[in-house]
């Protein structure tokens, strides 16, 4: 492989981890922000009882809680790592790692591989790291999707608890 092309093979890898970073870290403050909206929809349901749907201000509380329940979940999917592209012999994820005997026999195995073979196996690698960046953007999207839905739906909310 040319320098070239090996050099753009390792920036591509550094570029998804750095992505695939951000979507945590990104994931990580919505869960924060949403913990705390959270708890004042959690404190705003317990004033609201005996809960009564037909009142429109308590209708409007249980969706937003609803779709930042919602968010939630998607939220957790992009914080939880990849686990279906695992094989058990590879030797770039940490659990194919994890599953050698010991250290000894990871370090033969990485070192009968040829400097091409090894250069494959990171193509390969960027690979599943698109496939892994891409599942948690796309559960980043639905995650703010719904969030900002129940951010709407707290604000109706409120709303209606000042005209009350």
């Amino acid at each position: 492989m040319s320098s070239s092309k090996k050099d753009f093979v390792y920036s591509q890898n550094d570029y998804l981890n750095n992505y695939i970073q951000f979507a945590d870290t990104k994931s990580a403050v919505f869960i924060t922000v949403n913990g705390v909206l959270m708890g004042f929809l959690y404190t705003q349901f317990k004033d609201t009882l005996p809960f009564e749907l037909e009142k429109s201000s308590h209708l409007v509380l249980l969706v937003s809680i609803v779709l930042l329940l919602v968010a939630y979940v998607f939220l957790f999917l992009v914080i939880f790592p990849r686990r279906s592209y695992r094989n058990g012999n590879g030797i770039v994820f940490w659990e194919d790692v994890a599953t050698y005997k010991d250290a000894e026999s990871y370090k033969i195995k990485v070192s009968e591989i040829s400097q091409y073979s090894f250069e494959e196996v990171m193509i390969e690698q960027n690979y599943y790291l698109a496939k892994t960046a891409t599942k948690k953007y796309k559960n980043l999207h639905w995650s703010f999707i719904f969030s900002i839905a129940s951010y709407i739906f707290v604000v109706i909310f409120s709303i209606l608890n000042i005209l009350q």
